[in-house]
């Protein structure tokens, strides 16, 4: 959750003390209009596209954050995280470079059908597919 507050503080323009109110009160159930309207004193005074702003970040953060503990926990259990690595997914600010890293991890997925047919040699492949000429 700390990590989560510094990351908010950095992207929006609001005091660490705002963000902690504002996500106390999201977690109470409060709506960005409730907020905007009766609660200006526990935001430093954010207006209502701020405080919208603010929950769209909010929201993107806490996926990348959930997703970086994710691909951490895959990577842990098969014994592949390195500290370089740990370190690079825990630099990432964006879905997409992290990704990028878990990558070349990720399990192929086939189907079963598919699997079956690699199994019998029926694998697709370009070399065995000769084109023929229309006469």
């Amino acid at each position: 959750m700390h990590s989560l507050i510094n990351l908010l503080t950095q992207r929006t323009s609001l005091s660490k003390q705002a963000v902690t109110n504002i996500l106390k009160l999201l977690e109470e159930g409060a709506t960005i209009p409730f907020i905007a309207r009766y609660r200006k004193e526990m935001t430093g005074g954010a207006s209502d596209e701020a405080l919208r702003e603010f929950h769209e970040i909010y929201m993107a953060s806490k996926r990348l954050i959930e997703r970086k503990e994710e691909i951490l926990h895959i990577l842990a259990e098969k014994e592949l995280l390195t500290p370089a690595l740990k370190d690079q997914i825990d630099q990432d600010a964006t879905v997409t470079p992290l990704e990028d890293i878990y990558r070349p991890f990720k399990e192929k997925k086939n189907t079963q059908r598919a699997s079956s047919a690699i199994r019998n040699g029926l694998e697709y492949s370009t070399n065995n597919y000769q084109r023929e000429e229309i006469r």
